[in-house]
């Protein structure tokens, strides 16, 4: 069960409508997105729980709401894709408690860039496969799926690795310059 103070629940509603916002921000860039790295870091910071929660909230918001089309009417689409984000919120909450979460060495810079490499094949291929499973497609016509969206998929992996190497560690390195999450 969830027991969370009036910050906690002030902090998850934050974050997720600053996860929302920074989905829409990109959104007319195909494949390239920082959603996934605003919940990533909203874990890395509040813990896996508060992480999962808002990669929850914020996903649902975006897709529901979403003007280039809304995932309410495939819901199998939305449920993964709300799956795939609570995922990148709980690998942050992980990573997050490991050592200094503020001492960004080469090897924590490197290890956030294949969590952020990990947790985006995890849900292109929740997402990529959430359609076709849902209408009934055979084994093959799924792999041809695959195939033919893997372009899309290798240039949301490479943008979304150099964002988790680049952009999430001067974020954070920002936000423990404010003292706020220690």
């Amino acid at each position: 069960m969830l027991n969370y103070s009036t910050k906690d629940v002030a902090m998850v509603g934050i974050l997720s409508a600053l996860s929302v916002a920074m989905g829409y921000s990109f959104i007319f860039v195909p494949n390239i997105e920082m959603i996934s790295a605003s919940i990533f870091i909203s874990g890395y910071l509040l813990g896996v729980q508060k992480g999962i929660v808002v990669g929850i909230v914020a996903e649902s918001i975006f897709s529901a709401f979403n003007p280039m089309g809304s995932g309410l009417p495939y819901p199998f689409l939305l449920v993964s894709q709300v799956i795939g984000m609570a995922l990148f919120g709980a690998v942050g909450g992980m990573l997050g408690r490991w050592g200094d979460k503020f001492a960004f060495t080469t090897y924590r810079i490197i290890f956030i860039a294949l969590a952020g490499f990990g947790c985006t094949a995890v849900y292109d291929l929740l997402t990529t496969l959430s359609w076709p499973i849902a209408a009934g497609f055979s084994g093959n016509q799924m792999y041809s799926l695959i195939a033919l969206g893997a372009l899309f998929s290798v240039i949301h992996l490479l943008s979304n690795s150099l964002i988790f190497a680049i952009i999430v560690p001067s974020i954070l390195k920002a936000v423990n310059l404010s003292g706020r999450f220690d």
